[in-house]
C-alpha cells in the first residue's frame, strides 16, 4: 500500500489497499483517521516514532499491529521517505509504503 502526508504529518494520500486491509475508507483514513485502525497498544509507539521522524524529516520504518474488519490484528511494516519540493528545497511530507508481514517474514 503507498500513501503520502504533508509536512505536517497528515495523511492525504492512500491506495485502495488500505480499505481491503482496514475496512476503513479512504476518506476516513486520511489526516490522522488512520490511527482509528492502529491496535490500541500500538498507537502511542507509532505516533511517537512519526513524531521524531517529522521533526527531523528523516526516513522511518516501523512495525505494528492494525486492525482488520473483523477486528483481527494484522502486524505490518510501515516507511517512508521525506519528500523535498520549492520553495528552497522545503520538507514537503513523506511517499511511504506499508507492508503486510506474513508468518515467515
Amino acid at each position: 500500500m503507498i500513501f503520502v502526508t504533508d509536512a505536517a504529518c497528515h495523511r492525504i494520500y492512500a491506495s485502495g489497499e488500505w480499505t481491503a486491509l482496514t475496512g476503513q475508507s479512504i476518506p476516513d483514513s486520511l489526516g490522522r483517521g488512520w490511527l482509528d485502525r492502529v491496535h490500541a497498544d500500538d498507537r502511542r509507539i507509532v505516533m511517537d516514532a512519526l513524531a521524531r521522524a517529522f521533526s527531523t524529516a528523516s526516513e522511518f520504518s516501523i512495525r505494528f499491529r492494525v486492525l482488520r474488519p473483523d477486528g483481527r490484528e494484522l502486524w505490518v511494516v510501515a516507511g517512508g521517505i521525506p519528500s523535498h519540493g520549492p520553495p528552497d528545497n522545503a520538507f514537503i511530507g513523506y511517499l511511504g509504503s506499508l507492508t503486510e508481514l506474513t508468518e515467515t517474514a
